[in-house]
């Protein structure tokens, strides 16, 4: 489900209320940031990453997920998900985007 930027057509994803998961995975996003589930639980305090993602494309961001090879406690290969935006979605988020950011900072500062 690789959805990019331009095949949202004419709507504009929707930003999810401040202070909130999809509101924090999203800032990581829009910085360019790649997630998995371990960096979305200890960053974020996100431990559900698979249903913020599902959060944050039913408001229309094409949330891209690929795959990190690591290994678990025993030693033993594995793959987990590893969620990004695609490039041209953070570049057409633009000013609009970083005010996001911004916000999103300042409310977490304020709390």
């Amino acid at each position: 489900m690789s959805m990019q930027c331009a095949e949202i057509g004419t709507a504009q994803p929707e930003y999810p209320r401040l202070n909130t998961q999809p509101a924090r995975l999203l800032v990581a996003l829009l910085q360019s940031r790649r997630i998995h589930p371990l960096a979305g639980w200890q960053a974020l305090g996100i431990y559900r990453l698979s249903d913020t993602v599902l959060q944050l494309r039913k408001m229309g961001w094409p949330v891209i997920t690929g795959r990190l090879d690591v290994n678990n406690r025993f030693g033993e290969p594995c793959h987990v998900a590893l969620y990004s935006l695609p490039a041209e979605c953070v570049e057409s988020a633009g000013s609009k985007g970083a005010e996001y950011i911004a916000d999103a900072e300042a409310e977490r500062q304020a709390a």
